[in-house]
């Protein structure tokens, strides 16, 4: 079975998210598949969970998806009166985007972390 991975960035101007495959023809080849939408979070950062699902949804066989990665600086944004809360508030959009999905946070220290 293919499985897919889809890596986030997530900033408070911009939103990238790259589609990893594996090859079904060669488990050494991997595809990919790349989307980027601007998206100035400090003016409209409820429609965040939106957002992510409509550029989720861009990628073709969704239902193949078994995690998600995610690094951000979206969490400085002016519209969050902590990091913290910026860091909270992005991982709630994605949980209420992908509810079925694993997560994983890559941390300044380069591991990564489940939500």
């Amino acid at each position: 079975m293919k499985e897919v991975i889809i890596g986030w960035d997530v900033g408070g101007a911009n939103i990238k998210a790259v589609r990893i495959q594996r090859d079904s023809k060669s488990e050494n080849q991997l595809k990919f598949a790349g989307v980027q939408r601007a998206f100035s979070l400090w003016r409209e950062p409820r429609k965040l969970s939106a957002v992510l699902a409509d550029m989720g949804g861009a990628f073709e066989d969704t239902n193949l998806i078994r995690g998600m990665a995610v690094t951000m600086t979206a969490e400085l944004a002016d519209c969050f009166s902590s990091k913290r809360d910026g860091v909270v508030f992005v991982l709630d959009a994605f949980r209420t985007a992908f509810p079925e999905i694993e997560l994983q946070v890559y941390g300044i220290d380069g591991r990564f972390r489940s939500v």
